[in-house]
């Protein structure tokens, strides 16, 4: 008996570039696509070019080099359509860069399940996984600042009721440094044509004594149509910064024009040496009708 996965369909049809491709459907593991870390989430994932932290690795491998500590990472997110998103990740320095490895979780609950004649049938639910690890490291250090390059591989799953597949994708990372202001680059999910294949570029810069930092970028998936985010970061004193951004595709016509208004605050304590340090970070995104998403991450550094 055929079932329909009337839930599914809708998050397909409703998120094109933030969650499920609306194009052909020609590409699975969707749910890769689906930002990770509170911080960068409220930044409208304007990141590539920021890329810090164990956070980094999903949006350029590349800022695994700059791992000057050990970290670990968790965020839960509240998603849309009684949808969930779990991600935990480590990432530590070794010789002249860092390795990080993660897992990123989304999946549902119970779904009511629909046969060919619309009739109610077995309920069923679905399970998105993948792990990764990756390795970035400094290519050229200067006075002004360095260049560094990162990849990543990740082993990915997809659970629908009694269909399941897996795949193998790769993520490649550039990452320019200098006083003030970073520029980077990344290809996402490289492998077989299921996968939701990406470029990314985009820059920062800190200004005002380093209090605010300001990120722009761009997104091309494979398919759909490009998007431009942006954010900014405002330490309003050493243990409390607030955030804001912007996400603009295709789909805010459709979701209305505020949709893509994504909003956070973090907050930071560390002991006087700054050896050990506890972070928490909120972010909220904003996706018009269909209502709002919230993350939540709890990390520490030693």
């Amino acid at each position: 008996m055929k079932k329909s996965y009337i839930k599914l369909m809708l998050l397909s049809i409703l998120l094109p570039t933030s969650s499920f491709s609306a194009q052909t459907g020609d590409s699975s593991y969707n749910f890769l696509k689906i930002g990770v870390g509170a911080r960068a989430i409220s930044m409208g994932e304007a990141w590539v070019s920021i890329a810090e932290g164990a956070n980094g690795m999903y949006y350029n491998p590349a800022g695994l080099s700059d791992s000057f500590s050990k970290e670990i990472t968790f965020m839960h997110n509240i998603y849309l359509m009684d949808t969930s998103q779990e991600y935990l990740a480590f990432s530590f320095p070794l010789f002249s860069g860092g390795i990080g490895i993660s897992l990123n979780y989304f999946g549902s609950g119970l779904l009511a399940g629909r046969d060919e004649n619309n009739l109610v049938a077995e309920a069923f639910s679905f399970t998105n996984l993948a792990a990764s690890a990756g390795y970035g490291i400094n290519l050229l250090k200067t006075y002004s600042g360095n260049i560094s390059a990162g990849i990543a591989v990740k082993g990915v799953g997809e659970w629908i009721a009694d269909y399941s597949s897996s795949s193998v994708a790769l993520d490649l990372g550039l990452l320019a440094r200098f006083n003030s202001f970073s520029i980077g680059a990344a290809a996402l999910n490289l492998g077989n044509a299921a996968l939701p294949r990406s470029i990314t570029a985009g820059l920062s810069i800190k200004l005002l004594d380093n209090k605010l930092l300001l990120a722009s970028g761009i997104k091309i998936p494979h398919d759909n149509e490009m998007y431009i985010n942006a954010g900014l970061e405002y330490m309003v004193s050493k243990l409390f910064c607030v955030r804001a951004g912007y996400k603009y595709g295709a789909e805010n016509s459709s979701m209305g024009s505020l949709s893509g208004i994504t909003a956070g605050c973090g907050i930071s304590v560390s002991n006087t040496e700054d050896v050990f340090g506890i972070i928490i970070d909120i972010a909220m995104s904003y996706f018009g009708n269909l209502g709002s998403t919230y993350r939540f991450s709890l990390s520490t550094r030693f």
